[in-house]
């Protein structure tokens, strides 16, 4: 009875830590993604975006947004600048009903999401390695020994190591979904 309330316990625990995760995670994608956002809206009303475009490329490049690379759109799907050294992929079709479509790259080391219009255009595009997103979920600490990883169908993405000297017995995972089940965190 003790081994399985003490179960029962460690799930709990893992479950309300990877909560706290998860809405780091997504606070701080969504605070790019607005960025990225009101920034196409005035782009696509403006004669000359190019000041627009470069201060939010700059602002995306600082605190308290997730550094990464990133694209700008127009109207028309026009790219309107990207980050210096960044060429952005086509786009892939938009999913219906959804605004943003996320992928783990092969290799587990970059995060990449195509932002939509709710019209279908392209509004923009963001990669962030794998090392941004692995700080943007462990400040402030948490404590305890285990591994926190984004996944993606057969793709993952470490985030946080555990260690290998948990017990298998004793090990307790967890999963939270993200961005409409496009991906989740594992604890």
């Amino acid at each position: 009875n003790n081994a399985n309330q003490s179960r029962a316990r460690a799930e709990l625990d893992a479950q309300a830590m990877l909560a706290v995760y998860a809405q780091r995670f997504t606070l701080g994608l969504s605070r790019n993604a607005a960025a990225i956002r009101a920034a196409r809206d005035v782009i696509v009303e403006s004669q000359d975006g190019n000041g627009i475009c470069a201060n939010t490329l700059a602002r995306l490049a600082s605190a308290p947004n997730v550094p990464g690379r990133f694209a700008l759109y127009g109207s028309g799907q026009r790219l309107r600048c990207a980050t210096e050294g960044f060429v952005p992929p086509p786009a892939p079709q938009r999913p219906l009903g959804q605004f943003s479509q996320t992928f783990i790259l092969p290799g587990g080391q970059v995060l990449r999401a195509f932002l939509f219009a709710p019209d279908g255009g392209l509004e923009g595009i963001a990669e962030y390695r794998r090392d941004a997103l692995a700080a943007l979920v462990a400040t402030p600490a948490l404590p305890g020994n285990f591994a926190l990883e984004l996944l993606q169908g057969d793709r993952s993405m470490p985030l946080r190591p555990g260690s290998p000297a948990i017990d298998a017995a004793q090990e307790v995972t967890a999963d939270y979904p993200l961005a409409s089940g496009q991906f989740a965190l594992r604890i």
